[in-house]
């Protein structure tokens, strides 16, 4: 029973960056999109590498995404069929994508 408690302690809800709080101008390389609903809506969250050791950071893109970015795009972004992109955070709370090799 002990461990149980430990394991469901242990359990924590991911943590979401702000895009504010990412360096300006630097490349984060997408490693994954996907669909949430949370209790504002539906949104689009993207997973980024932070750096080449393979830290990641989870965040909420802006809610002008969420049309654009349809199920079969996120599902073929996530499955290798697009391009692999960069967002790369500007100021004021802006974004751009690249696509990346």
């Amino acid at each position: 029973m002990a461990q149980l408690v430990d394991l469901l302690n242990a359990c924590q809800a991911p943590k979401y960056t702000k895009i504010e709080e990412l360096r300006h101008e630097h490349p984060y390389r997408i490693v994954e999109l996907q669909r949430v609903v949370t209790r504002y809506g539906p949104s689009v969250t993207v997973t980024v590498e932070e750096d080449p050791c393979g830290n990641l950071k989870k965040l909420y893109l802006p809610c002008r995404y969420n049309n654009v970015l349809t199920d079969a795009i996120i599902r073929n972004y996530n499955n290798g069929v697009d391009a692999k992109m960069a967002l790369i955070p500007k100021s004021h709370g802006q974004i751009e994508f690249t696509k990346i090799n």
